[in-house]
C-alpha cells in the first residue's frame, strides 16, 4: 500500500512540475495593448488587396485597433478592441468583406494546445445575424490549414471549439478570423489562449 501511495505522489509531483513548465499565451484585456507583438498581432484581411495587413492603433478610443486610419471620417468601424473582454468587429468596405484577424506568432517550436474558445456575438441589445469565424494554422510557405475541419471554410456564431492540439514551429501563425454576414456592427468575443506542453 505504501508503495502505491508513493507512486501516486510521484505521479502528482511529475504532473505539477510539467504544468509549472507549460507556457501559456492568453489574449485578454490585460494583454491587448497599444503595440503589436511580441506574440499577438492585430490584423485584417480584405479581398480588395488580397493581403493581411496590420490594423491601425486608434488611441482616441482606448485599446482600439481600427481598419481605417480615420474611422469617423470614413464611417467604417471594423476593428479589434476591449469592451468587457476582447472583441472583433468585422464589416464591409467598398463591397468587400473586412475580416478581423487576431494572429498568434509562435515564439518557439513545440507541441501546443489552443484552449477551447466560445465565439459569441456580444449582447448589445440588438438583433444580429450569425457571424462567421475560422481558425487557421500557417507554417512557412504552406497553404493555411483550417483547424475547425477541412470540410468547412467558416463556421457560424455561436460556436464552441474543443481543445485543438498541434505542432508549432517558431514563426508559425495561428489566425483567429471573424467575418461579418451583413455590413458590420456586431462584435464577436475573441479571447483565445495558446499553451505549450512544456
Amino acid at each position: 500500500m505504501k508503495k502505491l501511495v508513493s507512486l501516486l505522489l510521484a505521479a502528482l509531483l511529475l504532473l505539477g512540475v510539467t504544468a509549472a513548465f507549460a507556457e501559456s499565451y492568453p489574449m485578454n484585456q490585460d494583454v491587448l495593448g497599444t503595440e503589436q507583438g511580441p506574440v499577438w498581432f492585430y490584423r485584417y484581411y480584405t479581398a480588395e488587396t488580397d493581403e493581411i495587413k496590420d490594423l491601425n492603433f486608434y488611441p482616441e478610443w482606448g485599446d482600439n485597433w481600427q481598419f481605417s486610419t480615420q474611422p469617423e471620417v470614413d464611417g467604417i468601424y471594423s476593428s479589434l478592441f476591449e469592451w468587457d473582454g476582447v472583441h472583433t468587429q468585422p464589416g464591409k468596405w467598398l463591397g468587400f468583406n473586412v475580416d478581423i484577424v487576431l494572429v498568434f506568432v509562435a515564439p518557439k517550436d513545440g507541441k501546443a494546445t489552443i484552449e477551447p474558445i466560445n465565439f459569441v456575438i456580444k449582447d448589445d441589445g440588438n438583433e444580429w445575424p450569425p457571424y462567421l469565424v475560422q481558425i487557421q494554422h500557417v507554417s512557412g510557405e504552406n497553404e493555411p490549414v483550417n483547424l475547425l475541419g477541412e470540410e468547412v471554410d467558416f463556421v457560424e456564431t455561436p460556436f464552441q471549439t474543443e481543445a485543438i492540439e498541434l505542432e508549432l514551429k517558431a514563426g508559425d501563425e495561428i489566425r483567429f478570423i471573424s467575418r461579418a454576414t451583413d455590413n458590420g456592427g456586431a462584435s464577436v468575443y475573441m479571447e483565445p489562449t495558446v499553451t505549450y506542453a512544456e
